[in-house]
């Protein structure tokens, strides 16, 4: 299922109201992802997003820089 919101605070009502297990998030800044967690118990993972901290949230990143270099190797 995948479902678009730019607002962060519509994201437990939905994810009550379908009885998710867990999901993954794209697109919102660390203050949003820490209230999620404070409001919501099922796990979630963020893809691409840039934690100072993450305590206890799984961030997915993407190493572009590692990925260009790797891609222009001649091995």
């Amino acid at each position: 299922m995948l479902k678009i919101t730019e607002k962060w605070d519509e994201i437990p009502k939905f994810v009550s109201m379908w009885n998710m297990e867990g999901m993954v998030l794209i697109g919102y800044c660390e203050q949003n992802y820490k209230k999620l967690r404070e409001q919501m118990h099922i796990p979630f993972v963020i893809y691409d997003g840039y934690m100072e901290s993450s305590g206890n949230l799984v961030n997915i990143e993407v190493d572009h820089f590692d990925g260009g270099v790797q891609a222009g190797r001649n091995d």
